[in-house]
Formats: C-alpha cells, structure tokens, sequence
C-alpha cells in the first residue's frame, strides 16, 4: 500500500533551471520550467510515492507514452531528488498562486537577461487559463523567444477557434505518439508557429533529431558530442528553414 511521501517538506516557490547554451550559432541565456510530469501521483520502484503532488498531464491523453520507461520526465522524477523537489514545488506554487509564479517567472528571466525559455520541459499546460498566463508573459517578454511543449491540444484548438494567432516569439511543440496526435497536428499546423515532435509515428517528417541514437542492440543513447549540440543543429528553433515536423528515437 502507498502510504510513506518520500518527498516532504515542499513549498509552493518558483525553481528556474539557468543556463548558458549555444543556439542559433551562439551563446544564450536559457531557463526552462518544469512542472511535475504524468497524470497521477507517481511511485518508487518499492510503491513509495514520491510526493502527494499530482502530476500536470491530467487533462491529456499520454496513455502510450506517460508511463516508467517511456516517459524520460517520469524516469527521471523518481530518480533525482533536488530535481524532482524544484518540480513539486513549481507546480504548488502554480496552483496555489499563479500570479505569483508568472510574476517569478518573468522577474527571473529579466534578472538573469534571458534570451530563450524552455516552458513545460517536463509537465504539461494544464487547462486554458494557465494557457493564458503563458501568453501574457511571452507578450511581457517579446525579445525572449520561448518554446513550450505540449499534447494539451484542447487549449489549443480552443485558442485558435477564436480566430487568433501565437505571438511571434512563441513556438508550440506539439508531441506526436504512435497515431496519437497526429489529426490533431494536422488540425493546426498551417498556424504559424506550430511545429510537432513524432515517436513511433508514420506521419510524414522533415528532418531527426539527433540527440538519441540506437546502437546495434537496439539500445537508445544520447548522443554527446558537439555535432548534435542544439547550436549546430537548430531543428526546433527554426534555425533550418521549412522544417516542421520533427522525428524522434524513442527515448
């Protein structure tokens, strides 16, 4: 039985990872912002939850990929503790003070002089009203590109049907699993902005990524070199023109 939390002690506060990476052929600031992944509460190995914090993805259909040893956003939940705290307690704080957390959010990124956010990195959006608070941030922002990644296509079709269009800076990453998804990207991708990541999926791709790699086992890697570095690749920033479609190893 799942009684024992094994992380405690959280509190609703905004955790920005920061770093220096080189997109677009050079060095940017970049924060990303990660909530907790999955659709429920989620366990160790040995049934303990991990937290009393259920996951973001609840509004989503993630039933081919939100599971142990598909998700890479679950795996590594259960496996890095400082990691998994900052997770807890971003999606606390969005819930219980979302005006704060965008606050948090947008004071963060003009401190630190950020150039690119990467929003939802691990979780989802989770219903159109933190859509909207996104939205406003990015207008806040609009020298900051930002890059969200998302299967809530709901809120997205909900945004569109009232005849509007992404801010310049905001690109949606759509996620495609198997055929899950894919009527949906189809539905949107003639919107500006709107680029889609495939796994394990038939639909038509431009470009792969080539971040993972399989060996002749049949084992997927990451690839670390500097080849494959998102500055020398640009796939997904739009770096490379006429790409929209995205395939990825599954991972």
């Amino acid at each position: 039985m799942k009684e024992t939390v094994y992380m405690k002690d959280c509190v609703a506060q905004f955790h920005p990872t920061l770093a220096n990476d080189k997109l677009g052929g050079k060095k940017q600031k970049i924060m990303a912002v990660s909530y907790v992944p999955g659709k429920d509460l989620i366990s160790l190995q040995n049934g303990t939850l991990v937290s009393d914090c259920i996951g973001t993805c609840k509004n989503v259909d993630c039933s081919q990929c939100g599971q142990r040893g598909v998700c890479y956003a679950i795996d590594s939940y259960t496996q890095y503790p400082a990691v998994t705290k900052n997770r807890v307690e971003n999606t606390m704080q969005l819930r219980e003070n979302i005006d704060q957390h965008f606050e948090d959010i947008y004071n963060t990124a003009v401190k630190n002089k950020v150039e690119i956010i990467r929003y939802t990195e691990s979780g989802e959006i989770e219903d159109y009203r933190h859509f909207e608070y996104l939205l406003k941030l990015t207008n806040r922002l609009p020298e900051v590109q930002v890059y969200v990644y998302t299967k809530n296509y709901a809120v997205l079709r909900e945004y569109f049907d009232k005849g509007l269009e992404l801010p310049d800076n905001l690109t949606i990453l759509v996620s495609v699993w198997g055929d899950q998804g894919v009527a949906e990207y189809n539905e949107f991708k003639n919107h500006k902005n709107i680029k889609c990541f495939a796994v394990k999926s038939s639909i038509p791709y431009d470009a792969v990524c080539p971040a993972y790699k399989k060996d002749e086992n049949g084992k997927v890697h990451r690839v670390h070199n500097d080849a494959v570095k998102c500055g020398n690749c640009g796939l997904c920033t739009g770096k490379v023109p006429g790409v929209k479609v995205i395939k990825c190893v599954e991972h």
